[in-house]
């Protein structure tokens, strides 16, 4: 078996997540080959040809349009954006859909021929490899790693972009011309950032329905409640499916078929990018203000890394951006190691995963969601891996797991044996051969 890995941005968090994949997939003796970004849906077959692919693996996408057919794909999704193009009817007898919870969750609508499996993130193996050099010794009572999305409400109004915006706009209202290919894009290269009020009006509907480290966030519902107040159609904003060329594999259509599945080719670039933050990043940026603010009110002996800090109101707590190799000491200096979670989803995101296997004391916040297929509870059992607490009553569990030193060293210590054994990425290599061969 051959197996071809793709991560959905190429940042250094899918970089290193697709790389233990990969690491994980060769230590079981399975030749890979993991491609360090994503590349153009027209490409994807090209490449997995000429390195004889058997299985390719894709975060957060689905099966392309012109892939062979006698190559099995395999999609894992950890998040769903209705505003993207996914067609999840072109999955194939033999494909794989893996997500982070189940579809209904994401908000995912299935044909029932789609096999769907709910598989959690994982953890390099040798993530502990630097533990028996890290001193314990507790310097802060709370730590909190992770950026805080830049948000700024007394942001000054930018003239320029309220101009370029309305000259956009403009141009999509051309009748016949507006639906070009490159008047869409055009009209998204001149303006594809959102004026800052549009933006602030979008935040306050985020506001209004989602409640701060709850994990109730349902992105679907949002963006529909945002698209229904702005009198915008979801289909406005996906990537156009019109005119495709029916010879795909011609290297003559490949400009064209580029093109056209673009970031730019949508209705309207700047809105799309816009409501998909306020969706995603400001809901993050709304728990983590309140998480730091809970904190206050029992300590603060707070450390927080992580970028966007240094801007806020809590820089004074802020101990700079550390380099993922240096996380393992910061997570052993803190007495309690602060995790949130937007949207309920117990695996969704490695950090948790990160802080048990540098046998950090993890608490995290409660969630509807947490005893389902993909809930934290559903993985982990409290107070004997980790702890939680809800926004009633952070004070009194954060004031009782400082006081018990002993007792959380001691959950520290079998969240870490639990997720050596059980959450690796070995772990997740393993099950995807076993799927594939069922």
């Amino acid at each position: 078996m051959r197996l071809l890995i793709f991560p959905n941005f190429s940042n250094p968090y899918d970089i290193r997540m697709t790389t233990g994949l990969g690491r994980a997939f060769t230590e079981l003796g399975i030749l890979n080959f993991v491609i360090k970004s994503p590349i153009n849906e027209n490409f994807v077959n090209i490449l997995a040809k000429s390195v004889s692919a058997d299985v390719v693996l894709r975060i957060n996408r689905t099966r392309p349009d012109n892939l062979d057919k006698n190559i099995r794909h395999l999609s894992w999704f950890q998040d769903y954006d209705i505003l993207n193009n996914f067609d999840f009817s072109k999955f194939l007898g033999d494909d794989i859909l893996y997500s982070t919870a189940p579809s209904e969750r994401f908000g995912i609508d299935l044909d029932s021929n789609v096999r769907q499996i709910v598989l959690p993130l994982g953890i390099d193996y040798d993530y502990d490899k630097n533990l028996n050099n890290v001193r314990k010794i507790e310097l802060y009572d709370f730590g909190l790693a992770g950026f805080l999305p830049a948000y700024n409400p007394d942001q000054d109004i930018n003239k320029k972009i309220f101009k370029r915006y309305h000259f956009s706009q403009i141009i999509r209202k051309f009748p016949i011309l507006g639906n070009l290919l490159i008047t869409r894009i055009f009209s998204n290269i001149i303006c594809s950032d959102l004026p800052f009020p549009f933006n602030t009006a979008l935040n306050n509907l985020v506001d209004v329905n989602y409640k701060p480290l709850t994990g109730s966030l349902d992105i679907k519902l949002m963006e529909k409640k945002m698209l229904d107040t702005i009198k915008i159609k979801i289909s406005d904003l996906k990537k156009y499916n019109k005119n495709y060329r029916k010879n795909k594999n011609s290297i003559l259509n490949v400009p064209f078929n580029y093109l056209k599945n673009s970031n730019y080719n949508v209705y309207n670039l700047a809105l799309k990018r816009a409501i998909s933050w306020s969706c995603r990043e400001y809901p993050r940026y709304l728990d983590r203000i309140k998480l730091i603010n809970l904190c206050e009110k029992v300590s603060s002996n707070i450390a927080i890394v992580g970028s966007g800090w240094e801007a806020s109101e809590f820089s004074k707590y802020c101990k700079g951006v550390l380099k993922n190799e240096d996380l393992t000491s910061f997570y052993s200096k803190c007495k309690i190691n602060l995790c949130n979670n937007t949207h309920g989803i117990g695996i969704a995101q490695t950090r948790i995963l990160e802080i048990m296997m540098s046998k950090g004391f993890v608490l995290s916040h409660t969630s509807k969601y947490d005893k389902i297929i993909g809930g934290l509870l559903h993985y982990f059992e409290e107070e004997r891996h980790l702890a939680t607490f809800n926004n009633k009553n952070f004070s009194e569990i954060a004031a009782k797991w400082l006081k018990n030193k002993n007792e959380r060293y001691v959950i520290a210590e079998n969240g870490y044996k639990y997720v050596k054994e059980n959450h690796t990425w070995l772990n997740r290599a393993k099950q995807i051969l076993k799927d594939l061969k069922k």
